[in-house]
C-alpha cells in the first residue's frame, strides 16, 4: 500500500504538465481474414487484431512520463515513467484504469520497474534491479511461445561486446516461506556476423526443472530474398520427452502490382509429438502473397496443416481427410 501510495503521488505531481501536450496516435491495426476455402468448417471469416492506441509524452528535468489510452487486447489507461543521472536510471509503469474495474494502481505485475546502473560509468557493462518483476523471462518470439516466467524480482547483468554482440544473464527469484526458494536463470546472447543476425536463449527453473532453449536467425540472402527461422526446445519433470519445434520461411520480393509493393512467402513448421500428446506431431506448410499499399496489405494464402493421429472431418461429408486445407485473404491496416 504505501509503493502504492508513493507511486501516484509522483504521478500527480506531473500530470498537468503533460496533459497540455498534443495527443498523438502511436499504434492501431485492425485486422480479419476471409477464408474462401476451408475443408473442415467451410467458408468463414476470422477476427484478426484489434487494437489502437493514443499515447503522449513529456520530458523534462523531471525525466520522461508518458500516458497510453489502449483499446483492443488490453483496454487500460496506464503511465510510464523513466529518469537517467549519470550512471543511473530508474523507471516503472502502472495501469490506471483497467476496463471493467474500478481504479486499479497495479505496480506488482508487469510493471516494469527498475533500477539500471551503468557499472562504474561503463558503457559496455550494466546492471539492473528489478524489484517485483524481471523483464523478459517468458519466451515470446514470432511463431513459439512459452509462459515459464516466475514473475519474480531479480536482476540482470548484461555486457555489449561489441557493435555487433551481446549477453545477459538474469535471475529471478521466488521467495517461499514453506519450502525452499524457486529460481530461474536465463542466459541470452545476440550477434550479428557476416549478414546473420542470430538470437539464443537458454532457462532453467528450480522446483519444475524446466528447461527451455530458443534460437532465432535471419539474413537477406540477396537484395529481393530474405529468410528467417527459429527452434525451441522445452522439458520439464512431468514430461519424459522434451518438446521441440522448428519453424523456417523465406520471402521474395515481387516487382510492384497496380501500385503494391509485394512480397512472396512460404514457410514451413514442424512440431513433435510431445507439444500435443493428442494430435502427434503435426506438419504446417503456408504459402501467401502480401500486398501493401500505404498501411492497408491484402494477402491472400494457402495453408495445409497435417497431424500424426489426427484425421479431420470435411464440411457437410461423412469422409475424413488426414490434412486440413485453409486458403484465404487476409485484410490488415497498421500503423
Amino acid at each position: 500500500m504505501k509503493k502504492t501510495a508513493t507511486l501516484l503521488a509522483g504521478l500527480l505531481l506531473v500530470t498537468g504538465t503533460v496533459f497540455a501536450t498534443e495527443w498523438n496516435v502511436t499504434g492501431a491495426n485492425i485486422g480479419g481474414t476471409v477464408n474462401v476455402l476451408d475443408t473442415v468448417n467451410g467458408m468463414n471469416i476470422e477476427g484478426g487484431d484489434l487494437n489502437f492506441t493514443l499515447s503522449t509524452s513529456k520530458t523534462g528535468d523531471f525525466g520522461d512520463l508518458s500516458f497510453d489510452i489502449s483499446v483492443g487486447d488490453d483496454n487500460n489507461l496506464s503511465a510510464s515513467y523513466s529518469k537517467t543521472e549519470g550512471d543511473f536510471e530508474i523507471g516503472f509503469g502502472a495501469t490506471l484504469i483497467s476496463a471493467g474495474s474500478e481504479f486499479d494502481l497495479d505496480t506488482d505485475k508487469d510493471s516494469g520497474a527498475y533500477i539500471k546502473w551503468a557499472v562504474m560509468g561503463s558503457e559496455m557493462t550494466s546492471f539492473t534491479l528489478y524489484p517485483w518483476e524481471v523483464d523478459g523471462m517468458d519466451w515470446d518470439n514470432d511463431t513459439f511461445a512459452s509462459d515459464s516466467n516466475i514473475s519474480a524480482p531479480g536482476f540482470k547483468l548484461a555486457v555489449k561486446l561489441d557493435d555487433a554482440s551481446s549477453v545477459a544473464a538474469k535471475l529471478a527469484v521466488m521467495d517461499n516461506t514453506n519450502t525452499k526458494n524457486k529460481y530461474q536463470v536465463k542466459g541470452e546472447f545476440n550477434t550479428t556476423v557476416a549478414g546473420v543476425t542470430l538470437g539464443t536463449a537458454v532457462s532453467y527453473t528450480t522446483g519444475t526443472k524446466a528447461m527451455y532453449t530458443g534460437a532465432t536467425a535471419s539474413m537477406n540472402l540477396t537484395d529481393a530474398v530474405s529468410v528467417n527461422g527459429e527452434f525451441f526446445m522445452e522439458k520439464d519433470n512431468k514430461n519424459a520427452d522434451a518438446q521441440t519445434g522448428v519453424f523456417a520461411k523465406g520471402s521474395y520480393s515481387l516487382e510492384e502490382i497496380n501500385g503494391y509493393a509485394s512480397t512472396a512467402y512460404a514457410s514451413v513448421k514442424l512440431l513433435n509429438k510431445e507439444v500435443n500428446t493428442t494430435n502427434g506431431a503435426t506438419t504446417e506448410l503456408e504459402t501467401g502473397v502480401g500486398m501493401s499499399k500505404g498501411h492497408f496489405t491484402i494477402t491472400p494464402k494457402l495453408i495445409i496443416t497435417s497431424s500424426e493421429n489426427k484425421v479431420y472431418a470435411k464440411e457437410d461429408s461423412t469422409d475424413m481427410s488426414k490434412t486440413k486445407t485453409v486458403a484465404g485473404v487476409e485484410f490488415t491496416y497498421g500503423l
